[in-house]
């Protein structure tokens, strides 16, 4: 079984040192937030693991990539804070890009019935795009009661700008979405867009088509990764330390807590059922057995390498 992942930064020691600098870590959480960007020096990696052997079979140096999504023997890999690129499944070529105006420090990229989902998330923004990048509908959080940052400052964003090349750290985010799903027809509304607000700590359901929202679940600690797998949703309660799996209607169907964790980036269901965990400030990747309820099996990735996002390909 090969499995992908992508570190956000291959020189995790130098961006500590940045949200240290920046200081505003507080109330003992694990998150630094930060008002700047500085992205010299970060680098960033996705690589192919064989997970039986733990031998990386091909590397690739590619700036700050988030999660990915495989289409047949294409990649298509958010990367840095302005452009997707689509590259070839063994890494080796580059076969196109897709550039948005609203692309902006994107997280997350997921299929619609109509090309892709992306969290846009430095300026609180899902944008669905066709196959060449050009928009076919966006909700800004700002336009949803969400126009505040953590601070309490007034967020005001225009849209006809072209935020490519614009950073905003972190606390200057009024959500930080960071993850988005669609699902189609469920109790919520009849085109549902799930969506995570890290900030918020909550899990929100989007009607599509009038653009109103509701919180399914929430009391999470800074959430992520909502991943769509046949009738089940997966997804992570990062700082918890949890693992939550619901049906379509996000209700819950099994949680799990994963021993000495205390970010979990993202996590996936693998061919055999089991669930592959992304370990972040341990510095691990997990193979999680559900039925019994226990970690069975675990890669160790270097201490320079922060990590965003594993799954099997």
């Amino acid at each position: 079984m090969k499995i992908l992942c992508t570190f956000i930064s291959n020189n995790f020691s130098l961006l500590k040192k940045y949200w240290i600098e920046e200081n505003q870590k507080k109330n003992g959480s694990a998150f630094y937030g930060t008002e700047n960007v500085r992205d010299a020096g970060r680098g960033g990696l996705i690589i192919i693991l064989d997970w039986k052997s733990k031998k990386v079979i091909s590397k690739r140096y590619v700036l700050a990539p988030r999660n990915f999504l495989l289409i047949k023997d294409k990649i298509y890999l958010p990367k840095g804070n302005q452009e997707v690129i689509i590259i070839t499944k063994d890494l080796k070529s580059i076969l196109g890009r897709l550039i948005n105006p609203h692309f902006n420090s994107l997280h997350w990229i997921s299929k619609s019935d109509n090309g892709f989902l992306f969290a846009s998330s430095g300026i609180d923004l899902i944008l669905e795009t066709n196959s060449k990048g050009e928009t076919l509908w966006e909700w800004w959080a700002t336009d949803h009661g969400f126009n505040k940052d953590p601070k309490g400052r007034v967020r005001v964003l225009d849209k006809k700008k072209n935020y490519r090349k614009i950073k905003f750290g972190t606390l200057k985010h009024s959500t930080h979405l960071n993850s988005v799903a669609s699902v189609g027809k469920t109790k919520h509304f009849e085109d549902t867009i799930y969506c995570s607000l890290f900030h918020q700590g909550d899990i929100i359901a989007i009607d599509k088509k009038t653009g109103n929202f509701k919180v399914v679940l929430s009391e999470l600690k800074h959430p992520h990764a909502i991943r769509v797998i046949g009738k089940k949703i997966i997804l992570s309660d990062t700082e918890n330390g949890k693992i939550i799996i619901t049906d379509h209607n996000l209700k819950i169907k099994k949680k799990f807590k994963i021993p000495n964790s205390n970010w979990i980036q993202d996590s996936s269901i693998l061919p055999n059922g089991n669930i592959l965990i992304t370990d972040s400030n341990n510095n691990r990747i997990l193979e999680f057995d559900q039925k019994n309820e226990m970690i069975i099996d675990s890669y160790n990735y270097s201490k320079k390498w922060k990590i965003f996002s594993a799954e099997a390909i």
